[in-house]
C-alpha cells in the first residue's frame, strides 16, 4: 500500500485530530476505529480528539498527516 504525505502538510481550517485523520477515508464511520489505533500507535491520543491541528508544532502535524495515511483504505 503506498501512500503520499506532503512536505508541509495542510488541514482543513480548523481540523481537530481525529476529523483530520478521517478527511480522506473512504468512509469515515469505518473508519473510525482505525483512526483511534492511529492515535495511539502515533502518541496523538495525548492531546485528545479534539484538539486543533493548527495549534500544533510542524512536527506534530506530519504525525497527523501520516497518520491520515495511515487510516486510508
Amino acid at each position: 500500500r503506498l501512500g503520499f504525505v506532503e512536505q508541509t502538510p495542510e488541514f482543513t481550517p480548523g481540523a481537530t485530530i481525529l476529523s483530520a485523520l478521517l478527511e480522506r477515508a473512504e468512509d469515515p464511520d469505518e473508519a473510525m476505529t482505525k483512526a483511534y489505533e492511529v492515535m495511539a500507535q502515533l502518541e496523538l491520543s495525548s492531546f485528545g480528539e479534539d484538539f486543533l491541528v493548527e495549534s500544533l508544532s510542524g512536527g506534530w502535524k506530519k504525525r497527523v498527516a501520516f497518520g491520515r495515511e495511515l487510516v486510508r483504505e
